[in-house]
C-alpha cells in the first residue's frame, strides 16, 4: 500500500469507527457495512484499522456492531436506489425489505448476501 494510502487509512479509520460507534449508540446496530469504490487492498487495510479503532472505543452499555465489507461494489448505490421505488409502492411491510440485512449480520457470509441480493432483483 502506498504511503499516501497508509496516511489516509490512519486518519480515516478512527473517524469512521467513531461514526459507527455513535450510530450503534443511537440505533442499536448489529452490523455496519463499509462501502466505497476502493481497491480491495485499500478496503482490507481500512476495514482492519476501523475494526481496531472500534475495539478501542468505550462501549459501556453498547453492543459493538460487526463491521462487514461491501460485496456488491460500486454498483451498490445504483442497485439500492433502483429498489426504493418498487419497495415504496409494492412492499407489504417494512420488515420484508430489511430481512436480508438482519440475516447477513447473523448467519450469511458476505458472498452469500451478494448472491441473495442479486436473486432478489430478478
Amino acid at each position: 500500500m502506498a504511503a499516501r494510502h497508509a496516511a489516509l487509512v490512519a486518519q480515516a479509520a478512527p473517524a469512521i469507527a467513531l461514526a459507527v460507534h455513535n450510530a450503534a449508540c443511537l440505533l442499536d446496530l448489529e452490523c455496519a457495512v463499509r462501502d466505497g469504490s476502493f481497491s480491495r487492498p485499500l478496503q482490507t487495510a481500512l476495514l482492519n484499522r476501523v475494526n481496531d479503532a472500534l475495539d478501542q472505543n468505550s462501549r459501556a452499555g453498547v453492543a459493538r456492531p460487526q463491521l462487514l465489507p461491501d460485496t456488491i461494489g460500486p454498483d451498490a448505490r445504483t442497485i439500492g436506489g433502483a429498489l426504493l421505488p418498487p419497495y415504496g409502492h409494492c412492499a407489504p411491510d417494512r420488515e420484508s425489505f430489511l430481512k436480508p440485512v438482519a440475516v447477513a449480520c447473523n448467519q450469511l457470509e458476505p458472498q452469500a448476501l451478494q448472491l441473495q441480493a442479486h436473486q432478489n432483483l430478478r
